[in-house]
């Protein structure tokens, strides 16, 4: 149900997907596309006029060590 055709590109998707994620990697992000005029009133809709505050206390970390199995 999940096998790819028999006759599936496999050397040409790799260059494909390598490809796409060489420059999807190299674009970066979208901070320098210029966001479109509002619609009628939808004038507050978008990017906020000020970004929020941020606190000064750090995210909690993940778990360093995760819990291990009784098999070992």
């Amino acid at each position: 149900m999940f096998r790819k055709p028999q006759g599936y590109p496999r050397l040409t998707m790799f260059a494909v997907r390598e490809l796409a994620v060489w420059w999807a990697n190299r674009v970066g992000g979208v901070d320098g596309v210029p966001l479109p005029e509002p619609l009628d009133g939808r004038e507050r809709c978008g990017r906020p006029k000020s970004v929020p505050a941020q606190t000064s206390e750090p995210a909690p970390a993940l778990e360093q060590n995760p819990p291990r199995s009784m098999a070992g």
